[in-house]
C-alpha cells in the first residue's frame, strides 16, 4: 500500500509539473525554486539553486530538505513551518542554510502548498531570494553599535533627517538623557541652550548639508541643566547613491580642558605663577622659536615614553610619526610664528614605535616687538577617539559596498518580481486567447463547411423554381399574391448575394481565429525558427480594432523584407510587439491630423547573422526625462489604471536577455519615436 500511495504522489506531482508548463519561464526566472513532496523530498530544484547550494541536481533530487538544514534554527522553528504549510497555508520567513561547501547563506523563502481534491498539501512550492548580502550588512551594524557601546566617548545614531535612533551608555552617562528620552528628537532641540554659540551650529547644519564630516567644540546641557563643552564629530552615512541615510556623532566630555584652559589664560593674563596651570594641563611642551623643546610635564613623558632627560634640549622632531606631509607643518609654523593661535590634531609616534593621536593648541609668546621667542602647547589624548573614527570610516566604506550588492540584487529581485508578475499574466491571456481561439473555431467550421452545401442546394431550389415558372404556365392567384409578398424575384437575385457575403464573414472569422492562435503560440514557448511576418500580422490583427476607434484612423504601412525564418521563442517576441504597438497607439490617440505607423524589416547588411524589426510612429517626442526611464520596471507615465509600468520593461528583457538582440529607442520632434529590434538569426 505505501508503495502504491507513493505513486500516487509521484503521479500528481508529474501532472502538476505538466500543468506547470505554461508558467516554466516565471519558475526558471525566479531567484531559487525548489519543489518537494509532502515528506519534505526534493524533486525539482533549478539552476539556481543549485548554484546556491553548490550541489548538483542529481545530488539534490530524492533527497530530504534537511540536506541543506544549517542547524541555526531551533527545532520549533520548523514545527511552526511545517504545521501552518501541512495546513494548507503559505508560510514567508527567512531561512539559514548551509552549502555543499559547509559556508552558510540567508534565503527569504515563500512556501506554497499544492492541495489534491480532498483539500491536502501533497506537495509544496517554494520560491526563495538570496538575502546573504542583507543579512551580513544588518551584522556589521550590530557590531558597530557592540563596539560604541564598549567606548567612554558619547555615541549617537540619527536617521537622515536627523532624529535619534540610538544612544550609548556613554552619552546617558555623560549628558544624563537615556535612549528614551532622545527617541525621536533632535539632539540639538534636546542638548543646546540659549548660551549654544549659534555660529558653531550654523557651521555644523551647513557641514552636514553638504554631506561632509563636521569636527569642532560646542557648548551643550545636561539633563540637570548643567554646562559642559564636549569635541564633537559628526559623520554622514551615505548609500551606494550617494543620499545620506544616518548620521554618526562621537562627543567627548572635554569640560575639565577648557576649564584648564581658561585657568591658565587668566594665569597668562595676570602674569601669576604658571606652574600650577602647567601642572594640571593634560600634556604640556614648551619649545624655543628653532623647535627645541625646553620643558615637558609627567603627562607629556607617559604619552611618548620618554624621560625628562631624554626629550629637554631634543627637537620637535623627536615625536614625528612622519604621518603629516610637510606642508602641514610649514602651515602650523607660518601661524604661529606670525603670533596666531594654532588648533589642530596631530599624530605623533612614542619611543617604542606606537602612535598616538592628541588635540593640540600652540600659544605663542611673543616679545616687545611682537615676534613670539617661545610656544607653549597644550595637549589632549584622543587616540582613543580617533580609533574609533577610523573604524567608523572602515566599517561606513564596507557597509557602503554592502548596500551596493544589496541594491544590485534588490534590482534583480524587482526585474524577477516584474518577470514574474508579466509571465503569469501572458500566461494566462495566452490561455485565454487560445481557448476563445479554439471555441471559435469549432462552430466557425461548422458554419463554414455547411454554405458550400447550403449554396448547393438554394441553387438546386432556384433552378427548379425556374422551371416551374417556364413550363408550369400561369400560376393560381393564391401562388401570384404570395410570390408579390415576399418579393419573389429580389428574393431570387438577393439570396446568392447573402450567402457570399456570410461565405466572407465566416473566412474573416477563421482569419481572426488563426492570428489569435498565432499570437498566443502556446504550441511554441520553446526556441523556434518561425516567420517573424506572421507574428506582427497577428498583432496588428488584434489590435485593428483600437486603431479603428480614433478618427482618424491609424494608418499602418508595412515595409517587409526579404526574411529568412528566425529562430527565437514566438509568443514572447509576439509579446514585443505587442507592447511597443500598444504604446505607439497610446501615443496617437490625442494627436491631431495624421497618425501613422510604419513597420520595417530587413536582414542587416553589415551584420548578416541578424534581422532588425523598425517600429515607428508620427506622435510627440518622447521627453528626455522619461527616455532615461523608460525601460525600468514598473515606471509609467499613464494614469493610474491605465498602466503597469512593465510593458516595456518586459520587452527589453526578452528581447537583451533573453533573445541576446538590442532594443533602442530614438525620438526627435520632427520624426516621432522609432524602436529598433534586432534579433540574432
Amino acid at each position: 500500500m505505501k508503495k502504491v500511495a507513493s505513486q500516487d504522489r509521484d503521479a500528481r506531482l508529474q501532472a502538476t509539473l505538466k500543468e506547470l508548463s505554461e508558467i516554466k519561464l516565471a519558475l526558471d526566472q525566479a531567484a531559487i525554486v525548489v519543489i518537494t513532496d509532502d515528506r519534505g523530498i526534493i524533486r525539482y530544484a533549478n539552476d539556481k539553486f543549485c548554484q546556491l547550494s553548490q550541489y548538483s541536481k542529481s545530488e539534490l533530487i530524492g533527497k530530504t530538505h534537511r540536506l541543506v538544514n544549517s542547524g541555526y534554527h531551533p527545532p520549533e522553528f520548523f514545527g511552526q513551518l511545517w504545521s501552518r504549510i501541512k495546513g494548507g497555508q503559505v508560510w514567508k520567513g527567512e531561512i539559514k542554510n548551509r552549502a555543499k561547501d559547509g559556508s552558510y547563506y540567508w534565503v527569504d523563502t515563500t512556501i506554497v502548498p499544492f492541495l489534491d481534491d480532498a483539500v491536502k498539501p501533497y506537495q509544496y512550492l517554494a520560491i526563495r531570494f538570496d538575502i546573504t548580502g542583507r543579512k551580513q550588512v544588518e551584522s556589521e551594524l550590530e557590531n558597530l553599535s557592540l563596539v560604541a557601546s564598549k567606548t567612554d566617548n558619547a555615541v549617537i545614531i540619527t536617521d537622515k533627517d536627523g532624529l535619534t535612533e540610538w544612544v550609548n551608555a556613554g552619552f546617558t552617562r555623560i549628558t544624563g538623557y537615556s535612549l528614551s528620552d532622545m527617541r525621536g528628537k533632535k539632539p540639538g532641540s534636546v542638548l543646546q541652550g540659549p548660551l549654544t554659540d549659534p555660529e558653531t551650529v550654523a557651521e555644523i547644519r551647513e557641514a552636514l548639508r553638504c554631506k561632509k564630516s563636521f569636527t569642532g567644540e560646542i557648548l551643550n546641557y545636561r539633563k540637570d541643566g548643567s554646562p559642559y563643552w564636549l569635541a564633537l564629530n559628526i559623520t554622514p552615512i551615505c548609500n551606494s547613491q550617494d543620499s545620506v541615510v544616518k548620521f554618526i556623532a562621537i562627543e567627548s566630555d572635554i569640560s575639565d580642558r577648557k576649564q584648564r584652559e581658561e585657568e591658565l589664560r587668566q594665569s597668562l593674563k595676570n602674569k601669576s605663577d604658571i606652574q600650577y596651570a602647567l601642572d594640571r594641563a593634560a600634556i604640556v611642551a614648551i619649545t624655543d622659536d628653532q623647535g627645541i623643546i625646553r620643558y615637558v610635564n609627567d603627562k607629556f613623558c607617559q604619552l611618548s615614553k620618554y624621560s625628562e632627560s631624554e626629550i629637554i634640549g631634543k627637537n620637535h622632531r623627536i615625536i614625528n610619526s612622519g604621518y603629516h606631509p610637510p606642508e602641514f607643518f610649514r602651515q602650523l609654523w607660518s601661524s604661529i610664528k606670525a603670533g596666531q593661535v594654532w588648533k589642530g590634531e596631530i599624530k605623533n609616534q612614542a619611543k617604542d614605535g606606537s602612535y598616538y593621536w592628541v588635540d593640540t593648541t600652540i600659544v605663542p609668546f611673543v616679545d616687545e616687538k611682537g615676534k613670539p621667542y617661545q610656544y607653549l602647547a597644550i595637549r589632549f589624548d584622543i587616540t582613543s577617539r580617533k580609533e574609533m573614527e577610523s573604524a567608523l570610516r572602515e566599517s561606513e566604506a564596507k557597509s557602503r559596498q554592502q548596500t551596493q550588492e544589496l541594491e544590485l540584487a534588490l534590482q534583480k529581485l524587482k526585474r524577477t518580481q516584474a518577470q514574474l508578475v508579466q509571465s503569469e499574466k501572458m500566461s494566462s491571456l495566452g490561455q485565454l486567447v487560445a481557448g476563445v481561439a479554439h471555441e471559435i473555431n469549432n462552430p466557425v467550421n461548422f458554419i463554414y463547411g455547411n454554405l458550400t452545401y447550403t449554396d448547393g442546394y438554394i441553387q438546386d431550389l432556384l433552378h427548379m423554381l425556374q422551371l416551374y415558372q417556364k413550363y408550369c404556365g400561369q400560376p393560381v392567384p393564391e401562388i401570384q399574391d404570395a410570390a408579390a409578398e415576399i418579393d419573389l424575384d429580389f428574393l431570387i437575385s438577393d439570396l446568392p448575394k447573402m450567402l457570399h457575403s456570410m461565405q466572407e464573414g465566416t473566412n474573416r472569422i477563421r482569419d481572426i481565429v488563426l492570428s489569435l492562435r498565432n499570437f498566443s503560440r502556446l504550441d511554441e514557448s520553446q526556441l523556434k525558427s518561425v516567420d517573424i511576418h506572421s507574428g506582427i500580422d497577428s498583432t496588428l490583427l488584434i489590435l485593428q480594432h483600437r486603431m479603428h476607434q480614433v478618427s482618424p484612423e491609424i494608418a499602418v504601412i508595412k515595409e517587409y523584407g526579404n526574411l529568412p525564418l528566425v529562430s527565437c521563442y514566438a509568443s514572447e517576441l509576439n509579446q514585443v510587439f505587442m507592447n511597443i504597438l500598444n504604446n505607439a497607439i497610446d501615443a496617437l490617440e490625442n494627436q491631431a491630423g495624421t497618425r501613422v505607423i510604419t513597420i520595417k524589416t530587413e536582414l542587416l547588411v553589415a551584420e548578416k547573422n541578424a534581422v532588425r524589426i523598425t517600429i515607428t510612429n508620427n506622435g510627440p517626442e518622447i521627453p528626455k526625462e522619461v527616455h532615461t526611464r523608460m525601460f525600468d520596471p514598473f515606471f509609467t507615465t499613464k494614469p493610474v489604471g491605465k498602466g503597469t509600468g512593465l510593458g516595456l520593461s518586459i520587452a527589453h528583457q526578452i528581447v537583451v536577455e533573453k533573445h541576446k538582440g538590442k532594443l533602442q529607442c530614438q525620438s526627435h520632434p520632427d520624426h516621432g519615436t522609432k524602436f529598433l529590434i534586432t534579433i540574432p538569426l
